[in-house]
């Protein structure tokens, strides 16, 4: 089994600073963002030694591949644009170092296209193949919070900052897949569905910084 995750993201924003305080500074924000999101997931099975597996008396199912296989091949691909809004916030401590963060948010109006093909080597017809096309709103969610340190160099002509920030992004109903289940008399008829999931992603962000 594997899973290949693919995404991008273009932001337009305005945004205005302003001081609450000697200290404490905002940066309000609103914008358009864009994202691009593919996920693609390939599972095989096989082997195992065939046994009879009895639903009732008369359903009887010989269960166990051996050196057959079924391969299921999904692919999701979705593109989606909508408004954003966030707002940042720099905490300054002093001696050039302050602590950063913000929040942002947006919902997308998303195009999503949805494919699944199985297959099973024994009977070489035996397949499935199905596409969908469909819209629907995905709202996106993220943070971040570190710390930086900035400083003039060369005599105030030139700028240096270094910062390091945890940040994440949730996105929701990131990945749509046909979801085939089997039936109940004698796995002789399949149920097709579609299944949503959520997108998690976390992790270290530097920015380095150099003005002249």
């Amino acid at each position: 089994s594997s899973i290949n995750t693919s995404i991008d993201m273009l932001d337009v924003t305005l945004s205005r600073s302003f001081f609450v305080s000697s200290k404490l500074s905002f940066d309000p924000s609103i914008g358009v963002k864009t994202l691009w999101l593919t996920q693609k997931i390939k599972d095989e099975y096989t082997g195992g030694t065939p046994f009879d597996f009895t639903i009732d008396a008369s359903t009887a199912q010989t269960l166990g591949l051996e050196a057959n296989n079924i391969k299921i091949h999904q692919n999701s691909k979705s593109w989606g644009i909508g408004p954003s809004c966030g707002v940042g916030s720099q905490w300054h401590l002093g001696g050039g170092f302050s602590i950063f963060g913000s929040a942002n948010g947006a919902i997308l109006y998303s195009d999503f296209n949805s494919t699944y093909n199985a297959s099973y080597s024994l009977y070489a017809d035996n397949t499935i193949n199905m596409d969908q096309d469909f819209h629907k709103f995905r709202p996106i969610l993220s943070s971040m919070l570190g710390l930086s340190y900035k400083t003039y160099v060369n005599q105030m002509k030139q700028h240096f900052g270094i910062g390091l920030a945890y940040e994440n992004m949730y996105v929701y109903s990131a990945t749509n897949y046909a979801s085939v289940t089997a039936g109940q008399a004698g796995f002789s008829q399949n149920n097709f569905d579609r299944e949503s999931f959520d997108l998690g992603l976390h992790g270290v962000t530097l920015n380095l910084d150099w003005g002249f």
